[in-house]
Formats: C-alpha cells, sequence, structure tokens
C-alpha cells in the first residue's frame, strides 16, 4: 500500500506545479499587464487633460486602481509561492552551491 501512496502523493505534486506553471503563473502574469496598461492610461489622461479638474479625477482614480492592481498581483504570486513552499512542492529554482560549481578554466599562458 505505501508505494501507491508515495506514488499517488508524487503525482499530485507534480499536477499541482503544472497547474501553477501552466495555468496559474500567466494569469498573473496577464492580470498584472492589465493592472500596469490601466495605470499607464490614468497616466496618460492625468498628464493630456491637466487643465480639466474633472478629467484630472478620473486620471486619479484610474492610476489608484492601476497601483491597487500591481500591488494585488504582487501580492497573489509571493501568496501563492508562500503556499507552494509551505506544502513542500516548492518552485523550480535552481540552487548554487560552491561544490556545485565546475569551473574548467585554460591555465592562463604568458
Amino acid at each position: 500500500m505505501w508505494p501507491f501512496v508515495f506514488t499517488a502523493y508524487a503525482s499530485l505534486d507534480s499536477t499541482i506545479k503544472k497547474i501553477n506553471k501552466a495555468i496559474i503563473n500567466p494569469l498573473i502574469v496577464l492580470m498584472f499587464a492589465i493592472a500596469a496598461v490601466y495605470f499607464l492610461y490614468g497616466l496618460y489622461e492625468f498628464i493630456k487633460d491637466a487643465d480639466s479638474s474633472d478629467a484630472r479625477e478620473t486620471g486619479k482614480r484610474h492610476i489608484i486602481w492601476g497601483l491597487i492592481g500591481m500591488f494585488i498581483m504582487v501580492a497573489v504570486y509571493f501568496i501563492m509561492e508562500l503556499i507552494l513552499g509551505t506544502l513542500g512542492i516548492g518552485t523550480d529554482q535552481i540552487n548554487i552551491t560552491p561544490d556545485s560549481i565546475d569551473v574548467n578554466l585554460p591555465p592562463i599562458q604568458e
């Protein structure tokens, strides 16, 4: 029975990694890009109609909501990393230690 449990855990682990890599992370990047465009549009509105107080207020609102959206997307990314790290799933990060570095440089000729 134990090999089946370990296989199921490994399969669940790889499934969650694949879902995170293929669906969740691209969705976070897309939403961040939308918030950044919304922010830039608000900045454009604010600068374009600087003499109109209504247009400036609309631009300010777009700027603020764009910043809030970008903050939320960054927070969601770090929360997902925290959850995956807590579950021991982790992401595919490269750990470099002094023992893992193999440098084969040719000798210096004078």
